[in-house]
Protein backbone atom coordinates (compact mmCIF):
# COMPACT_ATOMS: atom_id res chain seq x y z
CA UNK A 1 0.00 0.00 0.00
CA UNK A 2 2.29 2.29 0.87
CA UNK A 3 4.71 1.74 -2.38
CA UNK A 4 1.71 1.94 -4.37
CA UNK A 5 0.46 5.26 -3.08
CA UNK A 6 4.47 6.67 -3.57
CA UNK A 7 4.02 5.56 -7.09
CA UNK A 8 1.13 7.07 -7.73
CA UNK A 9 3.14 10.98 -6.13
CA UNK A 10 5.74 10.37 -8.13
CA UNK A 11 3.71 9.90 -11.49
CA UNK A 12 1.25 12.29 -10.27
CA UNK A 13 4.22 14.91 -10.21
CA UNK A 14 5.86 13.68 -13.20
CA UNK A 15 2.73 14.51 -15.35
CA UNK A 16 2.55 18.05 -13.66
CA UNK A 17 6.42 18.93 -14.72
CA UNK A 18 5.97 17.96 -18.02
CA UNK A 19 2.39 19.98 -18.25
CA UNK A 20 3.55 23.19 -15.72
CA UNK A 21 7.64 23.39 -16.83
CA UNK A 22 7.43 26.86 -15.82
CA UNK A 23 5.81 26.83 -12.28
CA UNK A 24 8.24 23.23 -11.76
CA UNK A 25 11.22 25.63 -12.82
CA UNK A 26 10.17 28.40 -10.22
CA UNK A 27 9.33 26.15 -7.40
CA UNK A 28 12.51 24.01 -7.45
CA UNK A 29 14.53 27.37 -7.72
CA UNK A 30 12.73 28.72 -4.79
CA UNK A 31 13.64 25.21 -2.99
CA UNK A 32 17.27 25.31 -3.84
CA UNK A 33 17.65 28.96 -2.69
CA UNK A 34 16.04 28.06 0.53
CA UNK A 35 18.42 24.92 0.93
CA UNK A 36 21.60 26.51 -0.22
CA UNK A 37 21.14 29.90 1.44
CA UNK A 38 18.86 29.07 5.00
CA UNK A 39 19.68 25.38 5.73
CA UNK A 40 23.53 24.65 3.90
CA UNK A 41 24.81 26.88 6.45
CA UNK A 42 23.64 25.98 9.29
CA UNK A 43 23.04 22.35 8.77
CA UNK A 44 26.57 21.11 7.47
CA UNK A 45 28.50 23.12 10.38
CA UNK A 46 26.48 21.20 12.98
CA UNK A 47 26.06 17.96 11.45
CA UNK A 48 30.06 17.91 11.19
CA UNK A 49 30.26 18.38 14.67
CA UNK A 50 27.56 16.52 15.80
CA UNK A 51 29.03 13.29 13.56
CA UNK A 52 32.59 13.71 15.24
CA UNK A 53 31.36 14.13 18.54
CA UNK A 54 29.02 11.12 18.47
CA UNK A 55 32.42 9.03 17.25
CA UNK A 56 34.60 10.72 19.94
CA UNK A 57 34.45 10.12 23.92
CA UNK A 58 32.33 12.78 24.30
CA UNK A 59 29.06 10.87 23.77
CA UNK A 60 29.80 8.03 26.15
CA UNK A 61 30.40 11.03 28.80
CA UNK A 62 27.26 12.90 28.20
CA UNK A 63 25.40 9.28 28.00
CA UNK A 64 26.71 8.63 30.97
CA UNK A 65 25.61 11.89 32.71
CA UNK A 66 21.61 11.58 31.60
CA UNK A 67 21.91 7.97 31.73
CA UNK A 68 19.19 8.75 34.82
CA UNK A 69 16.99 10.27 32.57
CA UNK A 70 17.26 8.40 29.66
CA UNK A 71 16.85 4.97 31.27
CA UNK A 72 14.52 5.84 34.19
CA UNK A 73 11.93 8.71 32.81
CA UNK A 74 12.21 7.64 28.74
CA UNK A 75 13.00 4.50 29.38
CA UNK A 76 15.05 3.73 26.57
CA UNK A 77 19.05 2.78 26.91
CA UNK A 78 21.99 4.84 27.93
CA UNK A 79 23.06 5.39 24.82
CA UNK A 80 19.96 7.22 23.35
CA UNK A 81 20.89 10.23 25.94
CA UNK A 82 23.24 12.32 23.61
CA UNK A 83 20.96 10.87 20.52
CA UNK A 84 17.96 12.61 22.16
CA UNK A 85 20.35 15.96 22.95
CA UNK A 86 21.72 16.32 19.95
CA UNK A 87 18.67 15.68 18.48
CA UNK A 88 16.72 18.49 20.11
CA UNK A 89 19.33 21.12 19.64
CA UNK A 90 20.15 20.29 15.89
CA UNK A 91 17.04 19.48 14.51
CA UNK A 92 15.82 17.61 11.48
CA UNK A 93 17.27 15.14 10.22
CA UNK A 94 20.15 15.00 12.41
CA UNK A 95 18.56 12.78 15.14
CA UNK A 96 17.72 10.37 12.09
CA UNK A 97 21.63 10.18 11.56
CA UNK A 98 22.67 9.51 14.98
CA UNK A 99 19.70 7.26 15.08
CA UNK A 100 20.83 5.56 12.37
CA UNK A 101 24.64 5.33 13.12
CA UNK A 102 23.38 3.52 16.46
CA UNK A 103 24.94 -0.22 16.58
CA UNK A 104 22.10 -2.45 15.78
CA UNK A 105 22.31 -4.16 18.81
CA UNK A 106 21.74 -0.70 20.90
CA UNK A 107 18.52 -0.24 18.48
CA UNK A 108 15.29 0.76 20.28
CA UNK A 109 12.73 -1.99 19.09
CA UNK A 110 9.81 0.38 18.20
CA UNK A 111 11.55 2.53 16.43
CA UNK A 112 8.95 5.22 16.41
CA UNK A 113 9.10 6.22 19.98
CA UNK A 114 13.00 7.40 19.71
CA UNK A 115 12.41 8.94 16.04
CA UNK A 116 9.70 10.97 18.28
CA UNK A 117 12.05 12.03 20.83
CA UNK A 118 14.60 13.44 17.95
CA UNK A 119 12.87 14.66 14.98
CA UNK A 120 11.62 18.51 15.41
CA UNK A 121 12.63 21.09 13.73
CA UNK A 122 15.55 23.58 15.19
CA UNK A 123 15.64 25.77 17.74
CA UNK A 124 17.73 28.74 15.30
CA UNK A 125 14.48 27.80 12.86
CA UNK A 126 12.29 28.31 15.68
CA UNK A 127 13.88 31.79 17.23
CA UNK A 128 15.32 33.30 14.12
CA UNK A 129 12.53 32.61 11.40
CA UNK A 130 9.07 31.45 13.19
CA UNK A 131 9.31 33.99 16.33
CA UNK A 132 11.30 36.69 14.49
CA UNK A 133 10.22 36.76 11.36
CA UNK A 134 6.86 34.70 10.75
CA UNK A 135 5.08 36.11 14.49
CA UNK A 136 7.26 38.92 14.13
CA UNK A 137 7.74 38.67 18.29
CA UNK A 138 11.01 37.04 19.78
CA UNK A 139 9.53 37.19 22.64
CA UNK A 140 7.62 34.16 21.82
CA UNK A 141 10.21 32.10 21.44
CA UNK A 142 9.78 30.38 24.86
CA UNK A 143 6.01 29.76 24.00
CA UNK A 144 7.14 28.28 20.90
CA UNK A 145 9.76 26.00 22.32
CA UNK A 146 7.61 24.58 25.27
CA UNK A 147 4.43 23.74 22.50
CA UNK A 148 6.41 22.53 19.70
CA UNK A 149 8.98 20.23 21.81
CA UNK A 150 6.94 20.28 24.95
CA UNK A 151 3.90 18.41 22.38
CA UNK A 152 5.88 15.77 20.95
CA UNK A 153 7.95 14.72 23.89
CA UNK A 154 5.05 14.17 25.81
CA UNK A 155 2.66 12.78 23.00
CA UNK A 156 6.09 10.25 22.90
CA UNK A 157 6.01 9.77 26.36
CA UNK A 158 2.88 9.08 27.06
CA UNK A 159 1.50 6.72 24.25
CA UNK A 160 4.65 5.02 22.82
CA UNK A 161 7.18 4.49 25.56
CA UNK A 162 8.26 0.57 26.57
CA UNK A 163 6.93 0.38 30.25
CA UNK A 164 9.72 -0.38 31.52
CA UNK A 165 13.79 -0.57 30.99
CA UNK A 166 16.08 -3.41 31.92
CA UNK A 167 19.16 -2.37 32.81
CA UNK A 168 20.45 -5.82 33.43
CA UNK A 169 18.79 -7.79 30.79
CA UNK A 170 20.58 -4.52 28.53
CA UNK A 171 24.01 -4.18 30.04
CA UNK A 172 24.26 -7.98 29.40
CA UNK A 173 23.35 -7.95 25.87
CA UNK A 174 25.58 -5.28 25.45
CA UNK A 175 28.30 -6.56 27.38
CA UNK A 176 31.28 -6.74 24.61
CA UNK A 177 34.09 -4.26 24.65
CA UNK A 178 33.49 -0.93 23.53
CA UNK A 179 34.85 -0.41 20.20
CA UNK A 180 38.14 1.13 19.18
CA UNK A 181 38.40 4.48 18.21
CA UNK A 182 40.28 5.85 14.96
CA UNK A 183 42.68 8.06 14.37
CA UNK A 184 41.05 11.77 14.01
CA UNK A 185 41.59 11.42 10.13
CA UNK A 186 39.92 8.73 9.50
CA UNK A 187 36.92 9.89 11.99
CA UNK A 188 36.64 13.29 10.16
CA UNK A 189 36.55 11.56 6.46
CA UNK A 190 33.48 9.38 7.78
CA UNK A 191 32.15 12.55 9.39
CA UNK A 192 32.38 15.04 6.31
CA UNK A 193 30.97 12.07 4.22
CA UNK A 194 28.07 11.12 6.37
CA UNK A 195 27.22 15.32 6.46
CA UNK A 196 27.28 15.59 2.51
CA UNK A 197 25.47 12.59 2.18
CA UNK A 198 22.66 14.17 4.54
CA UNK A 199 22.93 17.61 3.69
CA UNK A 200 22.47 16.54 -0.26
CA UNK A 201 19.49 14.17 1.04
CA UNK A 202 18.18 17.26 2.79
CA UNK A 203 18.30 19.51 0.15
CA UNK A 204 16.75 16.90 -2.42
CA UNK A 205 13.95 16.88 -0.11
CA UNK A 206 13.44 20.35 0.28
CA UNK A 207 13.36 20.91 -3.72
CA UNK A 208 10.65 18.48 -4.68
CA UNK A 209 8.14 19.47 -1.67
CA UNK A 210 8.81 22.59 -2.55
CA UNK A 211 8.01 21.81 -5.92
CA UNK A 212 4.62 20.26 -4.61
CA UNK A 213 3.73 22.95 -2.28
CA UNK A 214 4.01 25.56 -6.05
CA UNK A 215 1.86 22.92 -7.52
CA UNK A 216 -0.91 23.47 -4.37
CA UNK A 217 -0.74 26.98 -5.01
CA UNK A 218 -1.69 26.22 -8.99
CA UNK A 219 -4.00 23.67 -9.38
CA UNK A 220 -5.97 24.26 -6.27
CA UNK A 221 -7.30 27.09 -6.40
CA UNK A 222 -9.77 26.37 -9.75
CA UNK A 223 -9.97 23.00 -8.50
CA UNK A 224 -12.02 24.49 -5.38
CA UNK A 225 -13.91 26.82 -7.41
CA UNK A 226 -15.27 24.03 -9.13
CA UNK A 227 -16.50 22.10 -6.20
CA UNK A 228 -18.08 25.87 -5.66
CA UNK A 229 -15.52 26.54 -2.39
CA UNK A 230 -16.04 30.33 -1.26
CA UNK A 231 -13.45 31.98 -2.99
CA UNK A 232 -12.19 34.22 0.35
CA UNK A 233 -11.52 30.17 1.73
CA UNK A 234 -9.34 29.46 -1.03
CA UNK A 235 -6.01 31.29 -0.44
CA UNK A 236 -6.14 29.99 3.32
CA UNK A 237 -6.79 26.01 2.42
CA UNK A 238 -4.27 26.66 -0.47
CA UNK A 239 -2.01 27.77 2.13
CA UNK A 240 -2.67 24.66 4.74
CA UNK A 241 -2.01 22.24 1.88
CA UNK A 242 1.34 23.96 1.13
CA UNK A 243 2.07 24.13 5.00
CA UNK A 244 2.21 20.39 5.05
CA UNK A 245 3.92 19.95 2.48
CA UNK A 246 7.38 22.18 3.36
CA UNK A 247 7.10 23.71 6.85
CA UNK A 248 9.02 27.15 6.04
CA UNK A 249 6.99 27.38 2.72
CA UNK A 250 3.54 27.73 4.74
CA UNK A 251 4.61 29.41 7.73
CA UNK A 252 5.82 31.99 5.24
CA UNK A 253 2.37 32.43 3.20
CA UNK A 254 0.66 32.92 6.88
CA UNK A 255 2.25 36.69 6.39
CA UNK A 256 1.36 36.94 2.56
CA UNK A 257 -2.59 35.92 3.48
CA UNK A 258 -2.52 38.51 6.65
CA UNK A 259 -3.85 35.87 8.83
CA UNK A 260 -5.01 37.14 12.27
CA UNK A 261 -2.22 37.07 14.83
CA UNK A 262 -3.42 34.02 17.12
CA UNK A 263 -4.66 31.71 14.59
CA UNK A 264 -1.20 32.34 12.68
CA UNK A 265 0.33 31.36 16.24
CA UNK A 266 -1.40 28.29 16.40
CA UNK A 267 -0.81 27.08 12.94
CA UNK A 268 3.04 28.03 13.05
CA UNK A 269 3.11 25.65 16.09
CA UNK A 270 1.18 22.95 13.95
CA UNK A 271 3.38 23.36 11.10
CA UNK A 272 6.35 23.30 12.80
CA UNK A 273 4.76 20.31 15.04
CA UNK A 274 4.51 18.48 11.45
CA UNK A 275 7.74 19.47 10.62
CA UNK A 276 5.90 18.88 6.96
CA UNK A 277 6.43 15.82 4.51
CA UNK A 278 9.35 17.55 3.64
CA UNK A 279 10.71 16.90 6.84
CA UNK A 280 9.16 13.46 7.61
CA UNK A 281 10.66 12.40 4.16
CA UNK A 282 13.97 13.97 5.04
CA UNK A 283 13.95 10.97 7.72
CA UNK A 284 12.67 8.32 5.68
CA UNK A 285 15.71 9.54 3.16
CA UNK A 286 18.92 9.38 5.93
CA UNK A 287 17.44 6.32 7.90
CA UNK A 288 17.44 2.86 6.81
CA UNK A 289 15.97 1.00 9.06
CA UNK A 290 12.47 0.31 8.32
CA UNK A 291 9.36 1.88 9.86
CA UNK A 292 5.92 2.51 8.88
CA UNK A 293 5.47 5.68 7.25
CA UNK A 294 2.05 6.75 7.02
CA UNK A 295 1.53 5.50 10.63
CA UNK A 296 4.33 8.03 11.08
CA UNK A 297 2.71 10.66 9.42
CA UNK A 298 -0.69 10.03 11.27
CA UNK A 299 1.19 10.67 14.38
CA UNK A 300 2.83 13.13 13.62
CA UNK A 301 -0.17 14.95 12.88
CA UNK A 302 -1.82 14.10 15.95
CA UNK A 303 0.96 15.24 17.82
CA UNK A 304 0.72 18.65 15.75
CA UNK A 305 -2.96 18.69 16.53
CA UNK A 306 -1.99 18.09 20.41
CA UNK A 307 0.60 21.02 20.06
CA UNK A 308 -1.77 23.62 18.40
CA UNK A 309 -3.97 23.25 20.93
CA UNK A 310 -1.73 23.78 23.53
CA UNK A 311 -0.64 26.82 22.09
CA UNK A 312 -4.56 28.24 21.70
CA UNK A 313 -5.25 27.54 25.47
CA UNK A 314 -1.56 29.43 26.55
CA UNK A 315 -2.48 32.18 24.23
CA UNK A 316 -5.95 32.49 25.41
CA UNK A 317 -4.21 32.31 28.94
CA UNK A 318 -1.77 34.61 28.69
CA UNK A 319 -2.31 37.11 25.82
Amino acid sequence: MQRKLIFLLLLACLALCLLHPAACAKSASYGLGLWYQALLPVLLPFLLLTTLLRQMEFARTLDKILSPITTRILHLPPSYGSLVFFGLLSGLPVGAVLLQSLPEKDRCEKILYPLLLTTHVSPGFITGYLSAFVLERPSLSPLLFLTVYGGNLLAAWLFFRPKTYDARTMSAKNSSAPARLGSFGTMFQNAVQTSLQTVLAVGVNVTLFCVAAGFCTLLLPPLFSWTGLSSARIPFITMLFSGLCEVTGGCGLLLSQNVPFRLRAVLVVFFASFGGLSGIFQTKSVLRVSFPLLKYIGIKISTALFSACAMLILLRLFF
